[in-house]
């Protein structure tokens, strides 16, 4: 399936709003093309140790975009792929560990514009989900090297970050994920 930036904001709009409240969803979005200027779907994810929420894990790109900020693990999602499994598919190739998905574990859905300079390339539709190491990791992970510059962080040392360091928005949408879990809403 095509679909043009140009023509799909009504569509686009549609399409991310189902994973909100269905996120074993099937996405619909096109494989990005060098012709054709697509909307790609991407995932992110906000992991934290466990559900006392203290704990964050965060890696630095070791590639552009954002090269050596701080970030979320994730990337694109698969024609067919649910976000659900996109998501767990992301963290496990980037960081070589196991995450537990809530029922609710999709929070925001950011349009972002396409890459600087290259007006060819995909328009991504990020959308941001939280999870929980897998029981089997929490009392190794901050003994574990982890790959692509992974990182164990108190989410109380995030605002000693630079932001110049971090991608735009990392410490809304972790702030947003912990009021999110306060209130039960990924229960």
């Amino acid at each position: 399936m095509k679909v043009t930036s140009s023509a799909s904001f009504g569509l686009l709009r549609t399409l991310t709003k189902a994973p909100l409240f269905r996120p074993n969803a099937r996405t619909v979005f096109a494989t990005p093309n060098s012709e054709d200027n697509l909307v790609q779907a991407a995932v992110s994810t906000v992991i934290f140790k466990d559900e006392t929420l203290e704990k964050i894990i965060l890696m630095k790109r070791e590639k552009p975009p954002n090269m050596h900020f701080w970030t979320f693990s994730g990337g694109s999602v698969d024609y067919g792929e649910t976000i659900a499994t996109a998501t767990t598919r992301e963290v496990k190739e980037e960081l070589e560990i196991d995450i537990i998905l809530p029922p609710n574990h999709v929070f925001h859905v950011a349009d972002v514009l396409p890459t600087p300079g290259k007006p060819l390339s995909p328009h991504f539709n990020v959308i941001c989900s939280v999870s929980y190491l897998s029981p089997d990791y929490r009392e190794e992970i901050e003994k574990m090297d982890l790959s692509n510059g992974g990182s164990v962080l108190k989410v109380s040392e995030l605002e000693e970050l630079d932001n110049d360091k971090c991608i735009p928005d990392l410490k809304k949408l972790v702030r947003r994920a912990i009021q999110l879990h306060s209130i039960d809403y990924f229960q």
